[in-house]
Protein backbone atom coordinates (compact mmCIF):
# COMPACT_ATOMS: atom_id res chain seq x y z
CA UNK A 1 0.00 0.00 0.00
CA UNK A 2 1.17 3.87 -0.69
CA UNK A 3 2.06 6.20 1.99
CA UNK A 4 -0.56 7.95 3.99
CA UNK A 5 -2.90 5.79 2.15
CA UNK A 6 -6.57 4.89 3.93
CA UNK A 7 -7.89 1.68 3.47
CA UNK A 8 -11.52 0.93 5.03
CA UNK A 9 -11.86 -2.80 6.08
CA UNK A 10 -14.75 -4.43 3.83
CA UNK A 11 -18.20 -3.80 4.64
CA UNK A 12 -17.19 0.33 5.43
CA UNK A 13 -18.33 2.85 5.23
CA UNK A 14 -21.64 1.51 7.52
CA UNK A 15 -24.80 3.58 8.19
CA UNK A 16 -24.96 4.28 11.76
CA UNK A 17 -28.61 5.57 12.29
CA UNK A 18 -27.47 9.36 10.19
CA UNK A 19 -23.67 8.83 10.91
CA UNK A 20 -21.62 6.96 8.56
CA UNK A 21 -19.14 4.48 10.78
CA UNK A 22 -15.43 3.92 8.77
CA UNK A 23 -12.88 1.45 10.32
CA UNK A 24 -10.10 1.62 8.02
CA UNK A 25 -6.26 1.14 8.21
CA UNK A 26 -4.08 4.36 7.61
CA UNK A 27 -0.72 4.07 6.42
CA UNK A 28 2.05 6.73 7.41
CA UNK A 29 3.59 9.53 5.47
CA UNK A 30 7.49 8.73 3.98
CA UNK A 31 8.61 11.38 5.68
CA UNK A 32 6.74 12.57 8.47
CA UNK A 33 6.82 16.03 9.35
CA UNK A 34 6.25 17.73 13.21
CA UNK A 35 4.85 20.87 12.34
CA UNK A 36 2.49 19.45 9.39
CA UNK A 37 1.66 16.02 11.21
CA UNK A 38 -0.01 13.80 8.93
CA UNK A 39 -3.62 14.43 7.69
CA UNK A 40 -6.67 11.84 7.07
CA UNK A 41 -9.05 14.00 4.41
CA UNK A 42 -12.81 12.84 4.37
CA UNK A 43 -12.89 12.40 0.99
CA UNK A 44 -10.14 9.25 1.30
CA UNK A 45 -12.47 7.87 3.47
CA UNK A 46 -15.61 8.36 1.21
CA UNK A 47 -17.82 10.64 3.52
CA UNK A 48 -18.12 14.00 3.49
CA UNK A 49 -17.09 15.11 6.98
CA UNK A 50 -14.96 13.56 10.18
CA UNK A 51 -16.85 14.20 12.90
CA UNK A 52 -14.49 12.39 15.24
CA UNK A 53 -11.61 9.64 15.51
CA UNK A 54 -9.93 7.12 17.31
CA UNK A 55 -6.78 4.82 16.84
CA UNK A 56 -4.85 2.57 18.61
CA UNK A 57 -0.86 1.14 18.11
CA UNK A 58 0.95 0.48 14.69
CA UNK A 59 0.89 -3.10 14.16
CA UNK A 60 4.51 -3.26 15.24
CA UNK A 61 3.48 -1.85 18.95
CA UNK A 62 6.03 0.84 18.27
CA UNK A 63 3.61 4.30 17.46
CA UNK A 64 0.55 5.41 17.86
CA UNK A 65 -1.06 8.50 16.55
CA UNK A 66 -2.74 11.04 18.32
CA UNK A 67 -5.57 13.16 15.70
CA UNK A 68 -5.99 17.04 16.40
CA UNK A 69 -9.10 18.00 15.84
CA UNK A 70 -9.40 21.18 13.68
CA UNK A 71 -12.52 22.73 14.68
CA UNK A 72 -15.72 21.82 17.04
CA UNK A 73 -19.26 22.21 16.20
CA UNK A 74 -19.16 20.68 13.04
CA UNK A 75 -17.80 17.78 10.19
CA UNK A 76 -13.69 18.45 9.54
CA UNK A 77 -12.94 17.89 5.98
CA UNK A 78 -9.67 16.50 7.25
CA UNK A 79 -7.77 15.57 10.75
CA UNK A 80 -4.08 15.91 11.09
CA UNK A 81 -2.19 12.92 13.19
CA UNK A 82 0.68 13.51 15.29
CA UNK A 83 2.67 10.37 15.44
CA UNK A 84 4.36 9.57 18.91
CA UNK A 85 6.30 6.35 20.11
CA UNK A 86 4.63 4.65 23.40
CA UNK A 87 7.19 6.38 25.64
CA UNK A 88 4.91 9.95 24.33
CA UNK A 89 7.79 10.98 22.65
CA UNK A 90 6.94 12.76 19.04
CA UNK A 91 8.71 11.07 16.28
CA UNK A 92 11.31 12.66 14.40
CA UNK A 93 10.67 14.85 11.38
CA UNK A 94 11.61 13.25 8.07
CA UNK A 95 11.02 9.93 9.86
CA UNK A 96 9.48 7.25 7.23
CA UNK A 97 6.58 5.44 8.53
CA UNK A 98 5.11 3.94 5.42
CA UNK A 99 5.51 0.52 6.78
CA UNK A 100 3.33 1.59 9.88
CA UNK A 101 -0.34 1.21 10.01
CA UNK A 102 -2.31 1.70 12.58
CA UNK A 103 -6.23 0.98 12.35
CA UNK A 104 -8.96 3.83 12.93
CA UNK A 105 -12.50 4.06 13.56
CA UNK A 106 -14.74 7.43 12.44
CA UNK A 107 -17.75 8.52 12.83
CA UNK A 108 -18.37 10.49 9.88
CA UNK A 109 -21.09 12.38 7.43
Amino acid sequence: MAAGQNTPLPGYPQQWGTKQIVIFDHYGPTSYSQSNGDAISASSLGVGGIDFIIGCDDQTKTYFAEPVLSNTGGAMSSVVLHWYTLNGTEVTGSTNLSTKIIRFVAVCV
